[in-house]
């Protein structure tokens, strides 16, 4: 039976379910969503951190590497104005976005036959569709990508154009693309079916037009023009992406058969993890590209949920062949993913196929699941919260070297080298980059050299190995300046540098097992 030949389910039904399903997966992941090295020392961090640049009046994207859109960057400062600098307010937005998601779902079951399998299978596939700790661009990349779908489906193209621009100045990235194709499907469905007046195809692109030029103004105001410039397109972006060879089949590659690994690595690693399922979704999803491309052929007239299905095996065809950067980057577009593959399924013609895909997709997405629930369970386990870790969550074994280095921190001037920013704010003795990333490709020259004096003035250096040794190890300034201090400290999480005039006094320097740079 087509949806179409049914009356509706009330929405609050599924929507309902979906809430009690993710909000279940969100608080048995509590460990996850108050991660200390998440929300500390990785992007969410660094994504604070912007907050304390703009404090010192340098230009994003011009006098510090941004490649991100300004709307999270400006709504995030509104949020710490509001309600204060920390976790607490994007966590209230990750809330939000969850419960949106839960929407998104229940408005998309209205498109699909009227069998409980289908509701099941999308509650079952929460773990991959669901981001636990999303960075907050991301999350407004998802709610505008999937909506301005969801627009498409209904028809409503204007609105779809609209609410797809957010995205846009978020992160310039897919969305510029998704939005492109919408923009041409209005254009195609303004020549085949009306009139083809100049007047009709202007009030169909004005909502997304003003959409994006009331933006473009707000944020030009906010943070000026040139940085609005910069970020407006994602130029800094695929530098990066070249600098470190993201963005290449040997990268896509590289998540579908991780190199130098064993046999049984490999086989727990296809079982336990989404990886089979996103390659099985991704290959219905051409399939199923394929089929609406011939039915539009064939009918001379694009229905929405063909235009939606090969809407998205573009978009996933440009992301698997040219944007994949690292492991785990695809849960950003895994939502609508799924959503596709659902649409294609629910067009097939037999009843058997069609529940058979979606049993299959929802088994093989959660034995997909194994990797997370383990990690998930031994951060139970393990993990503690105390004043040491600003009451996140974190491994305990973690904490005690972490405690060693706020004690340092307490006497004396300590830099710390990690990939993400924003320790200072958590933990003011610690002083942390002032840039938004501690990576090759993300730093301008102005950048480094502030990274440069900080360096240059600490009495203590620590370096985080968790994350930024690309950039220190590799990096001829930083190995030159750290080979006139002392590394007295190596530990599974740490690495301390020390002044010769910092105690302990005559102590026996180490030689630096990571540096790669050779004179």
């Amino acid at each position: 039976m087509n949806s179409n030949d049914h009356a509706p389910t009330p929405l609050w039904r599924p929507f309902s379910m979906f809430l009690m399903a993710f909000f279940g997966l969100f608080f048995l992941s509590w460990p996850t969503v108050l991660s200390l090295d998440l929300w500390v020392f990785k992007d969410r961090g660094s994504f604070l951190n912007l907050d304390t640049l703009l404090g010192q009046h340098l230009r994003l994207g011009v006098d510090a590497y941004y490649s991100y859109g300004l709307l999270p960057v400006w709504i995030q400062h509104l949020l710490f104005r509001a309600f204060g600098v920390g976790y607490g307010p994007l966590l209230g937005c990750t809330v939000v976005t969850i419960a949106l998601m839960a929407l998104f779902w229940a408005l998309l079951l209205r498109h699909l036959p009227a069998e409980r399998i289908w509701l099941m299978a999308i509650v079952a596939l929460c773990p991959i569709v669901i981001w636990i700790n999303p960075n907050f661009p991301y999350s407004l990349v998802q709610l505008s990508m999937l909506f301005a779908l969801w627009l498409v489906l209904e028809n409503r193209l204007s609105a779809a154009f609209a609410v797809s621009t957010v995205g846009c100045l978020s992160v310039p990235s897919l969305t510029l693309v998704l939005s492109f194709f919408i923009f041409l499907l209005i254009l195609v469905n303004w020549w085949t079916e009306g009139a083809r007046k100049a007047g009709t195809l202007a009030r169909q692109i004005a909502p997304g037009l003003v959409t994006y030029a009331i933006g473009v103004a707000l944020l030009a105001w906010v943070f000026g023009t040139s940085s609005f410039i910069a970020s407006a397109l994602p130029l800094l972006g695929m530098q990066f992406y070249k600098a470190v060879h993201y963005g290449t089949i040997g990268a896509l590659l590289e998540f579908l058969h991780p190199s130098g690994q064993t046999l049984k690595y490999l086989v727990l690693y296809y079982a336990g993890t989404p990886v089979t399922w996103w390659v099985l979704a991704t290959l219905l999803l051409f399939y199923f590209g394929v089929r609406s491309a011939g039915a539009v052929w064939a009918e001379k007239k694009i229905q929405p949920k063909h235009a939606v299905v090969l809407i998205c095996a573009l978009l996933q065809a440009i992301f698997a062949f040219h944007g994949y950067g690292v492991p785990g980057q695809e849960i950003v577009y895994s939502p609508w993913l799924l959503a596709a593959v659902l649409l294609g399924a629910s067009q097939l013609p037999s009843e058997i196929f069609r529940k058979g895909i979606v049993f299959l997709l929802a088994a093989i997405g959660l034995l997909g699941t194994a990797a997370q629930a383990r990690r998930t369970l031994i951060d139970w386990r393990t993990s503690v919260k105390n004043a040491d870790t600003a009451n996140l969550y974190a491994h305990a074994d973690w904490v005690k070297d972490w405690g060693d280095v706020l004690q340092l921190s307490r006497n004396h001037k300590l830099f710390l080298f990690s990939y993400g920013t924003g320790q200072h704010h958590y933990f003011p003795t610690v002083e942390s980059p002032n840039v938004w990333f501690v990576r090759t490709g993300q730093m301008f020259p102005a950048d480094k050299q502030r990274v440069m004096s900080q360096l240059q003035n600490a009495e203590i250096v620590v370096e985080d190995l968790g994350g930024a040794t690309s950039f220190i190890d590799y990096d001829p300034d930083v190995q030159r300046y750290l080979s006139q201090m002392c590394l007295t400290d190596v530990t599974a999480n740490f690495q301390i540098w020390r002044k010769a005039s910092i105690p302990p006094r005559n102590a026996v320097c180490k030689q630096n097992p990571r540096s790669k740079y050779r004179e």
